[in-house]
């Protein structure tokens, strides 16, 4: 039995694993038979390339999706209280004498990098992500423009990951 990309999903033994693999390929279909699975090269995805956005809406909103929400948890839930302090260069907790704020926000700006890194499949644009995380977030410490700005520049850099990646092939 042979799935595209979009029905892969479907199949009883497909993990989140496979997903994100497949996502970030979409030079591959799923192939079942009985017991055993495998992968298998696509004629139609070889013409495009691994891009694994060029083709569907569907695929574009998925990318989206993954992107938005990681950067929601690690924007969020993982980055704390302690982090969220401290990586501001005014803060004036006795640990910025022992650990600089940039350390926090290279750390913060890293755990971006990494979301975009593993959802697209791309450590160029994991690194190019961490650098603008570390510089948007520098100029919301600075209180250049507010959290709101700040938010939306983080969602307009992920718009702009997944349109490097369509036009890339």
């Amino acid at each position: 039995m042979v799935f595209t990309h979009e029905e892969w999903g479907q199949h009883p033994h497909a993990s989140l694993y496979d997903y994100l693999s497949l996502r970030m390929t979409l030079s591959r279909r799923f192939v079942h038979n009985g017991s055993q699975t495998k992968y298998t090269k696509s004629s139609t995805c070889r013409n495009i390339g691994s891009n694994p956005v060029r083709g569907t809406m569907h695929t574009f909103i998925s990318m989206l999706f993954l992107l938005v929400a990681g950067h929601a948890v690690a924007d969020f839930p993982l980055q704390g209280d302690m982090v969220a302090t401290q990586k501001s260069r005014h803060s004036n907790h006795p640990i910025q004498q022992h650990v600089p704020w940039f350390y926090w926000m290279g750390a913060h700006a890293l755990s971006h990098g990494l979301v975009v890194a593993l959802v697209t499949g791309s450590a160029c644009l994991g690194m190019c992500e961490t650098a603008l995380h570390f510089a948007i977030d520098f100029g919301k410490c600075e209180k250049w423009f507010s959290i709101h700005v700040d938010q939306t520049l983080h969602i307009v850099c992920k718009i702009t990951w997944i349109m490097l990646l369509w036009w890339s092939r």
